[in-house]
Order: structure tokens, then sequence, then C-alpha cells
């Protein structure tokens, strides 16, 4: 399953500071959103992680905390805020009630590209899923068809580490 902690681990997200939620790192994640607006928050779906700039944000600090309030109700795996002209810095509001709630609050800066953040989200998802696809179809042969499929699940099972 590929989970906030997992994602963040690795050296392809060297942009995201964890500022709030450390014990929610558990969750899994299964997309990226951007919103702009608090508007937005009906097109938030389980699991994804919420990126926002604020460029639409009315009052800074309330508008933030209620976006994340709203995308927490939605499920959402975590958040990203992209500190700078729009929002200086994130609220302690803000950081509490991700604490409190076990929701990862990450901070990026301005000077990293947002497209950038979703091609490598995307990316680093997409080939999970695709390893965590062949890992089902190599147990599944195992157990169910290993006759049929002796040598490449050989083959399989060594390349994921079983001699």
């Amino acid at each position: 399953m590929g989970t906030i902690g997992k994602i963040v681990e690795g050296a392809l997200f060297p942009m995201l500071t964890l500022v709030a939620g450390q014990s929610g790192m558990y969750r899994r994640v299964t997309g990226i959103n951007v919103l702009a607006s608090i508007d937005l928050t009906m097109f938030c779906r389980p699991n994804e992680l919420v990126v926002t700039t604020g460029i639409n944000f009315p009052h800074q600090n309330t508008s933030l905390k209620q976006l994340v309030k709203l995308a927490y109700t939605k499920k959402i795996a975590g958040f990203i805020v992209n500190t700078g002209p729009y929002i200086p810095d994130i609220p302690e509001s803000v950081i509490l009630f991700a604490n409190e709630h076990e929701l990862p609050i990450f901070q990026m800066s301005w000077d990293y590209r947002i497209a950038d953040l979703l091609k490598t989200t995307f990316q680093y998802i997409s080939t999970h899923e695709q390893e965590h696809s062949t890992e089902d179809q190599v147990l599944y042969n195992s157990l169910f068809h290993y006759k049929q499929h002796a040598d490449s699940t050989r083959k399989s099972l060594m390349q994921l580490g079983f001699p």
C-alpha cells in the first residue's frame, strides 16, 4: 500500500517538510488534488493529497483552516501548503488541528513548481500500483495456478527478492 510515509521517505520529495500530523503518516495515498478555493472541496476524494497555494483565499489564516477542516471531512490523506505570497506561513490553529486529527501537513516553498510535484506524485503512485499488481499476480499464480505458471512465477519471485 502506498502511504504518505512511504512517499516522503524516498529522495523524490525533498521539497516537502512535515509540519504537523506526524502520527498520520500511515494514511494511504491514491491521488493528488490542487484546490485554490474552499468552494472546490466537493472535488476531494478519499486518500488524496491536497495541495493549495491560497491564491483565492479572502482571509489567509481562517480560509486555510476552513479548507483543511473541510478537506479532512472528505477523508483526504494529507495536505501540502505551498507557502509564499498568499500563505506566508501555516497558522498554529491549522497545525493544532492536524496534530489532533493525525492529518499530515507539509510545507512546500514557493520556489518549487506544483506541476513538478504533481508529475512526481502521479509517477510514484502509478509505479507503486503497478508493482503491487505484479505482487498480487505472483501470489495468485503461486497459490492457484502454480503448475501452469511455474517458470514465470519463479522468475517473478526472484525479481521480487525471493530465492
